[in-house]
């Protein structure tokens, strides 16, 4: 463990030391993190790395606080995390 909580590991497919809590989140999505994206501990012990404990946080914010900004933004994030949502015959 580092000094400053995180658990570090070797990612034998990165060929690299990682933090551990990063490298679950990535498995339990089947892809790698975003920049926008990082892992936040629910519990706040960052060696605590049980996938029941990670959430996935978005840091990217929209550029403005107008309307159609924010629908455009909404509309951004449903596509990322749940396409499902958006009408299939709808043209976003």
């Amino acid at each position: 463990m580092a000094s400053d909580g995180y658990v570090k590991v070797k990612d034998k497919v990165k060929k690299k030391t990682v933090l551990q809590h990063r490298m679950i989140m990535e498995q339990h999505l089947g892809r790698d993190l975003l920049p926008t994206e990082n892992v936040h501990h629910i519990n706040g012990n960052r060696a605590d790395n049980r996938i029941e404990n990670l959430e996935l946080w978005n840091t990217r914010q929209p550029k403005g606080q107008r309307i159609p900004d924010k629908i455009e933004y909404a509309i951004e994030i449903l596509k990322l995390y749940a396409p499902h949502l958006l009408k299939e015959n709808e043209n976003v």
